[in-house]
């Protein structure tokens, strides 16, 4: 008898374990990333990089990006976001400068694993990367 309870008891915690087991997390959500911002020409080479932080929020869709302030690759600005699907997000803001390719402000392809974050996009050759770790 205590066999059988025993072996009822295990066969309770692991069906139990089994769906209890959390989906991993693929859409971006609130949190500060730090990261490294790269642009590539054409065939790979950098042509300008520089570090930042993202400060990403979910209750009003908003952003927040402290760039480099050596270089402006890319420079600080603020905007919204939200995610068009589960590959690409959308970013918007009303700064520009110099270079407006270096402002979160277009359609971007991303990946996510609620500690990697990485979004990316190519315009005319050029590939504009934002590679980050959350905080």
């Amino acid at each position: 008898m205590k066999m059988k309870t025993k072996l009822l008891i295990t066969l309770v915690f692991s069906v139990l374990l089994i769906s209890c087991k959390k989906k991993p997390v693929t859409v971006p959500n609130a949190g500060i990333y730090n990261g490294m911002f790269t642009e590539y020409d054409s065939t790979g080479n950098p042509l300008a990089q520089g570090s930042f932080v993202l400060a990403l929020f979910t209750h009003n869709s908003t952003y927040q990006l402290s760039g480099d302030s050596v270089n402006f690759s890319p420079p600080t600005h603020k905007g919204e976001w939200y995610t068009n699907n589960a590959t690409t997000a959308v970013f918007s803001t009303a700064y520009s400068g110099y270079n407006p390719n270096y402002y979160l402000d277009t359609v971007y392809n991303y990946t996510f694993d609620n500690i990697n974050f990485t979004l990316t996009q190519t315009i005319d050759g050029k590939i504009y990367e934002y590679v980050m770790v959350r905080d």
